[in-house]
This record gives C-alpha cells, sequence and structure tokens, in this order.
C-alpha cells in the first residue's frame, strides 16, 4: 500500500517477473482480482498520476471514498503491518483508517531513521507498534528480505515428507532389487543440500556473527535430516552395495563442500558439516548393531582434500578431525558457551532425537556416542607395533603417549568412559572389535591403544 501516484513500485515488480493487481481508483478497485487470491497486491491510496483524480491537497486527503474505506478496513483488521517511509502528519484519512481498525491479531512495525516523533509516534503507540530503526529502505528491505528466505529454508522440513521418505527407504533396504530406487532416493537428497549450500543465502562472504552461525547450523540441520536418517537406516540395515551408495553420498556432499576460497573461515569450514551429521548417523548405527567392520571401512573411506591425496573420512571428517569442530566456534550454540566440548556435546543431543528413526526409542545414546569417538580414536593409533605402542608407555615420566583424537566427550565424560574402559580390559569387546579389523586383528594392539587414549585425555588441558 503506498500514497506515490508513481508506477515505479508496479514497474519493478513487473522487471522481477511479478505481475501485480493495482488498485488506484473505485473503478479499478471493482474490476480487481480480489485480494486474498492475489499473489501481489498494489493498492495506490492516492490515485495514480495518470489519471486526474489524485489525492494530495490537504483538503483532499480529508476523506476516502467509501469503497477505499472498506478495503482500508479489512487489511488493517486481517493484515499486520510494516510501515516505512510515512510521517504520519498530513494524511489524514489514512491515519484515521489506521486509528479505527478494532483488531491488533497481527503487528505493526515502524521503520525509521532515527526516533518517531509526532503524529507517527503517537499512531504506533495506539496500536502498540514496534520502531525498527534503520539507514535506509534499501538496506532494510534487503535485508529483511534475506532473513525470510532463510528462516524458510533453515525450517525444519515437514515431518510428513520426512517420515515418507524414512517409510520409502525402509522398503527399498529391505529387497537388494531396489538397489535402483535406493541410489535416486540418496541422490535426490544429495541434490536439496547442495542447492541449499550453493544458495546466496549461505554464500560464505557474509561477516562473522553469532546469529548468522546459529541460523547456518540450523540451515544445514534442516537441509540434511532425510539424507541423516537415510544414513542411519542404512548403517543399521543396509547390505555392502547399499552402504556403498550411502557412503558415496556423503563423499560426493564432502566434495561439494570443500573446493571453496574466499569468504569468512568459518563459515567455509562450516560448509562439511552436512557431511559429518551423514557420516554420524552411520557411524551411530554401524556401531549400535556391532558392524564393527563395516564402521572400520567407512573410516578408511577415500575422500577429496586438496592437501593429501590419501585422505580418508577418520583423518578429515569425524567430528574430532574435522576442521569445522572449532571449539570457541560452537561455544556460540545458545547454552553451549561454558560446555568444554560444544560440537560434540550438540552432536549428541541432535541424535538423541534424531537417531529414533533408524535406532528406535532407546533410553540413551551416550554409551554409543562415547564409542563413535574412542574407536576412531583407536583407529588413528593402531598402525603402531604393538611394540612401539608398549614401548612408549613405559617412558620414564609414566605419561608417555602417541597423539589421538579425545578433545569430545570422552575427554569430560569420566563415569560413562570408566564403564567402558572396563568392557574393554575386562569383557570381550577389545576381540569383538579386533574382528572387525580394529588394533589390526589383534586385542593386544586395542588395549595398547587404550592405554594411550587414557593417558591423552588425562592430559587434556580445557579451555
Amino acid at each position: 500500500m503506498t500514497t506515490n501516484f508513481d508506477r515505479l513500485i508496479e514497474n519493478a515488480l513487473r522487471e522481477e517477473g511479478v505481475e501485480p493487481t493495482v488498485v488506484s481508483s473505485v473503478d479499478t478497485l471493482k474490476g480487481a482480482e480480489p485480494l486474498t487470491h492475489s499473489a501481489c497486491y498494489v493498492f495506490k491510496v492516492h490515485g495514480d498520476y495518470k489519471d486526474t483524480r489524485i489525492l494530495n491537497t490537504e483538503e483532499e486527503l480529508d476523506g476516502y471514498p467509501e469503497e477505499f474505506n472498506g478495503l482500508l478496513d479489512r487489511i488493517f483488521d486481517e493484515y499486520g503491518l510494516i510501515i516505512c517511509g510515512w510521517s504520519g502528519e498530513w494524511d489524514h484519512a489514512l491515519r484515521s483508517a489506521v486509528t479505527r481498525a478494532p483488531n491488533r491479531r497481527y503487528p505493526l512495525f515502524w521503520a525509521s531513521r532515527g526516533d518517531l516523533k509526532g503524529k507517527a509516534k503517537d499512531l504506533s503507540d495506539l496500536r502498540g507498534g514496534i520502531t525498527a530503526p534503520i539507514a535506509d529502505a534499501d538496506s532494510f528491505f534487503v535485508d529483511l528480505s534475506e532473513r525470510v528466505r532463510t528462516l524458510e529454508q533453515s525450517r525444519r522440513r515437514n515431518p510428513v515428507g520426512i517420515d515418507m521418505l524414512v517409510s520409502r527407504a525402509k522398503r527399498y533396504l529391505a529387497k537388494p532389487e531396489y538397489r535402483i530406487q535406493f541410489s535416486d532416493l540418496l541422490n535426490g537428497e544429495v541434490s536439496k543440500i547442495i542447492e541449499v549450500l550453493e544458495s546466496d543465502e549461505i554464500a560464505p562472504g557474509k561477516p562473522w556473527s553469532e546469529e548468522e552461525f546459529n541460523r547456518r547450523v540450523s540451515a544445514y540441520e534442516s537441509a540434511s535430516e532425510g539424507l541423516v536418517k537415510i544414513c542411519g537406516l542404512t548403517g543399521v540395515w543396509g547390505d555392502t552395495n547399499f552402504l556403498k551408495y550411502a557412503t558415496d553420498a556423503i563423499k560426493t556432499l564432502w566434495e561439494v563442500s570443500q573446493p571453496q576460497t574466499g569468504g569468512t573461515v568459518v563459515y567455509l569450514n562450516l560448509r562439511g558439516y552436512v557431511a559429518v551429521l551423514a557420516y554420524q548417523a552411520m557411524a551411530l548405527a554401524l556401531i549400535d548393531s556391532g558392524r564393527w567392520k563395516e564402521f572400520r571401512e567407512l573410516l578408511n573411506a577415500s575422500i577429496w582434500d586438496e592437501h593429501n591425496a590419501e585422505a580418508t573420512i577418520l583423518q578429515n571428517m569425524i567430528p574430532l578431525t574435522w576442521k569445522g569442530s572449532e571449539q570457541s566456534t560452537w561455544r556460540h550454540l545458545p547454552g553451549f558457551e561454558r560446555r568444554r566440548a560444544p560440537l560434540a556435546d550438540h552432536l549428541c543431543a541432535y541424535f538423541e532425537q534424531h537417531s529414533k528413526a533408524f535406532l528406535g526409542a532407546k533410553r540413551a545414546l551416550s554409551q554409543t556416542y562415547l564409542l563413535s569417538e574412542l574407536l576412531p580414536a583407536i583407529a588413528t593409533l593402531d598402525h603402531y607395533a604393538l611394540d612401539n605402542l608398549e614401548e612408549m608407555l613405559r617412558e620414564e615420566s609414566g605419561r608417555g603417549h602417541f597423539w589421538a583424537p579425545v578433545a569430545g566427550r570422552m575427554g569430560w565424560d569420566h563415569w560413562p568412559m570408566k564403564r567402558l574402559y572396563e568392557k574393554f580390559e575386562n569383557g570381550n569387546l577389545a576381540e569383538e572389535i579386533a574382528t572387525g579389523g580394529f588394533g589390526r586383528g589383534d586385542a593386544k594392539i586395542v588395549l595398547a591403544c587404550l592405554k594411550h587414549i587414557q593417558r591423552s585425555v588425562g592430559n587434556l588441558h580445557w579451555r
């Protein structure tokens, strides 16, 4: 709705491919498409400069035709308002229409350069309006448009659509002959995520802010929810072929997220988060199902890295080695400001909710999550010969150890980790995972690696 006589608004809309319904007189109102059925409605309350009946003088602005008053009453009753560029001083009839609106169903925002004054302030106060300080109209509306688009992208996908996606994945995983359909399902989800990664709203060139970081985390989690649950289901039920398709999807997303130059470093690194989420879902599913061999193969899967032709998921994509895992960055999540391992804690909470689609309604995910950190740490060390591992453990200070990634939940969640260590040392867990390829098939190497990990944890200096 505008008090301007010119045609700049409707011309600009047409240049963007939007054909508006334009109402500038009682005549055009009578033949116009109804407000509720119009995709874009421009109401020129003072007329059009090509029409001699324009309203301009103070006397002319004192009242509107009854037809206009009826439409204004409906608009102010049924819609929220964003006011920009209007002083509220001279347009008496328009001010009266706002004042007489009976309901306050939707809010009023008044964009203003500086404080509202005079009749504008009185009118805003009457309607319980909120003043939005702006530098100028152009930057205000561009920024508003981008934020709305981002909210649309970051909002969780329709749960019904996700549930249907999960049901299709289960049906395809049940029979080997559905491999093609399953591959197409994965590719469709990967394509949707790539669209988000390549959208202007997620471009890495924007300046750092805590709000922007949280917005992007939400956007990536929303975009990848379907793929995450498919990868989890594959980890539980998928045979070798299905696992390969899901792993290839993760590798594709990783590669697409990497070759970016120019931009805010945090946002560049964060692009890999979608692949990390999909990997973590499959890791938790494989571990919970006791598929040690398949999990070790997942860790050994080769991935793209511009600096290392032999890079693997273990080296670059697990949450504790991923270049986007900087603790100080993830402490900007709401409520995580004082966490020792904010990314790990966030991922554990995330999968407490989303893993139900592939692990069922388990009481707690903490032990499985801790294993998803501990097993990659063992895999990082088990290339050492048993003699080398034991020799380092005998070092005089009693603190000697080879490095392993341990700065996650396993670094602070002491009692659950103590019980987990006991399962290795007093139970048969070391032998189980050795049969899957950890420790190069030798349980003694697994246990020696475990000692190095315990020392690594003991030497952590949390910041």
